[in-house]
């Protein structure tokens, strides 16, 4: 399944951020995405034979 541009994802588990590029620095080390949290798609790259999805995720804060 494809995701496309807007669609809305959810983690499904914790991703450490060493996988992830972030916009404001972390301010607690370890700090982890957390399950359930949900982002939207807000860029989709084809590259060679995949799919590459760029994801917002916010907390309540606007963070």
């Amino acid at each position: 399944m494809a995701l496309a541009l807007f669609d809305s994802v959810a983690t499904l588990q914790p991703i450490d951020v060493a996988r992830l590029t972030l916009v404001e620095p972390v301010e607690r080390a370890g700090e982890q995405l957390a399950r359930g949290q949900v982002g939207t798609v807000v860029d989709v790259v084809d590259q060679d034979e995949s799919k590459q999805y760029l994801v917002e995720f916010a907390d309540l804060e606007g963070r």
